[in-house]
């Protein structure tokens, strides 16, 4: 399931996809259904190294690592682009991110912000992505 929150209380869009658990790619056609947001705890902020084959590395301010994957379950919360300003270099891969209407998109986004930060919520029992959020 992917899940793609517009930020307007009780209005998420979600899409079904079969996540290769190799490469974590999208293998079937998306389908609308209804899911709740989970507004759980704030996530912790991390420069993204690397994402590739469906790994997604980065390390935060305390030189904490990450080394993980998205799940079929994972949400992809919007992007506050706001925040942003509109020269910062990592804007345009979180306005790409946040106008992503596919799991293509969302993965080729993510692909393309190496150096730039993002909040990632991690599943305690699969050790995978359970939200993700680009942050400035």
């Amino acid at each position: 399931m992917l899940v793609v929150d517009d930020g307007l209380a009780g209005a998420t869009d979600t899409v079904d996809i079969a996540v290769n658990a190799v490469t974590s790619s999208p293998e079937s056609a998306l389908t609308d259904t209804d899911v709740t947001l989970d507004d759980g705890p704030s996530g912790a902020a991390y420069q993204i190294t690397g994402f590739s084959g469906g790994v997604l590395t980065g390390f935060n301010k305390q030189g904490d690592t990450i080394s993980t994957t998205f799940s079929a379950d994972t949400t992809y919360r919007p992007a506050n682009l706001d925040k942003y300003l509109p020269v910062e270099p990592c804007r345009e891969a979180a306005v790409a991110y946040h106008t992503s209407t596919d799991a293509d998109g969302i993965f080729v986004s993510i692909g393309s912000m190496i150096g730039c930060n993002a909040r990632v919520w991690i599943n305690n029992q699969t050790g995978q992505v359970r939200a993700f959020r680009t942050v400035p």
